[in-house]
């Protein structure tokens, strides 16, 4: 998905949402699901936002979710016990290239239930001009 924001009247602002999906109960590990960040332009990109939905929630503690780029740590969302989406917006050393594969790696499930079908949505704002 494209969207173009108009931020302060001068600037367009153009950025792609990009998706992973763990599918299934959820369980702790490194490397669950990929997120390819395909289409850019050859400037690159800016993940500026990271948002979570599950299709059943996590019981007696929170999901805690990592999104890696290699061996950097990136975004770290959660969602909260018995809650079915969540989001970060402090992102680290969120640059992107066209072609870059981000990792979903689960930290914790819930302890009762441990949550299932993971989407998770990157937001990126994409580098460079905007023609057309």
């Amino acid at each position: 998905m494209i969207n173009t924001k108009n931020i302060d009247g001068d600037s367009p602002i153009r950025t792609k949402t990009f998706y992973g999906v763990v599918t299934g109960d959820l369980t702790t590990g490194d490397d669950k699901g990929a997120i390819p960040i395909v289409g850019l332009d050859t400037y690159g990109g800016e993940v500026t936002r990271v948002d979570l939905a599950v299709g059943t929630a996590p019981v007696g503690a929170t999901l805690d979710v990592v999104i890696a780029n290699g061996s950097t740590d990136i975004s770290n969302p959660s969602i909260a016990v018995s809650g079915r989406t969540g989001s970060d917006t402090t992102i680290v050393s969120g640059n992107v290239d066209n072609g870059t594969v981000l990792d979903i790696d689960i930290d914790q499930v819930g302890s009762g239930t441990a949550g299932s079908n993971l989407l998770v949505a990157v937001t990126v704002k994409v580098h460079g001009s905007i023609e057309g």
